[in-house]
Formats: C-alpha cells, sequence, structure tokens
C-alpha cells in the first residue's frame, strides 16, 4: 500500500511539473504579442 502511494505522489508531481513547464512554454510563447489565452 505504502508503495502505491509514493508511485501516485510521484506521478502527481511528474504530472504538476509537466503541466507547469507546458504552461510556461505557451505563456512565453503565445504572450509575446497576443494575450489570448489568459
Amino acid at each position: 500500500m505504502l508503495w502505491n502511494q509514493m508511485l501516485f505522489v510521484e506521478i502527481c508531481e511528474v504530472a504538476f511539473a509537466y503541466d507547469v513547464l507546458v504552461a510556461g512554454v505557451t505563456h512565453s510563447a503565445a504572450g509575446n504579442g497576443s494575450s489570448d489565452f489568459s
């Protein structure tokens, strides 16, 4: 059970980091002239 919980937490951390990375890339790419995505 503990291993499954640790794996779940690790997956959540990776997903969150990926989310932040994608948001940062799309923001810097689209936010230079057009702020359509607010």
